[in-house]
């Protein structure tokens, strides 16, 4: 007797995703808190928070995972980044 698979399964080709979908959504969490708490962050920063072993893990892919994702490299500016508090800030100096 032949088994079934379930309707949303298919028989991918090829080598499986090292990222599942519950980690993909994890490092989407972790990148916005980080975010706001920094406005600079690594991907071994972010690995780290998300808890992901790097022997498991290598960074080239989750860095592969942002770029597909519409997230780059970019230089850290020296003047820094607008946080959420200095916007606010900048707002109530504003409507003075």
């Amino acid at each position: 007797m032949k088994r079934s698979r379930a309707p949303d399964q298919k028989n991918l080709p090829g080598r499986p995703q090292k990222l599942s979908a519950r980690q993909e959504r994890l490092l989407f969490r972790q990148i916005a808190s980080l975010r706001e708490e920094d406005g600079n962050f690594t991907v071994k920063r972010l690995m780290e928070r998300v808890g992901f072993k790097m022997r498991e893990i290598f960074c080239r892919t989750v860095r592969r995972f942002l770029r597909s994702n519409g997230y780059r490299y970019l230089n850290s500016r020296k003047k820094g980044v607008l946080l959420n508090t200095d916007f606010k800030r900048r707002v109530k100096l504003r409507k003075q």
